[in-house]
């Protein structure tokens, strides 16, 4: 992050504020509505990822490289995860 001059504000309440992650719920939950708030939760930051990474790409290329990797592995566990919920019907 120096090589671009950029530092990420990683404070809770700026993390909470920006997330595009849906809020998880409160009470217990049972095994598939827990399987399909993970995934939204993967798929939410999967979109961030890709809504920036070209802007990152722009800035600084080898970044870009980490951030198609960490959406590759994402969307993988995603898929994982999803097919919870298709072998327990």
């Amino acid at each position: 992050m120096r090589a671009i001059n950029v530092f990420p504000d990683g404070r809770p309440g700026t993390v909470a504020s920006q997330t595009t992650v849906p809020e998880a719920p409160e009470a217990a939950v049972i095994t598939a509505d827990a399987v399909d708030y993970i995934v939204s939760a993967i798929n939410a930051v999967v979109t961030t990822l890709r809504d920036i990474h070209d802007a990152v790409d722009e800035a600084d290329p080898s970044s870009s490289g980490i951030l198609e990797d960490y959406t590759q592995r994402l969307e993988q566990q995603s898929w994982f995860l999803s097919a919870q919920n298709y072998s327990a019907n």
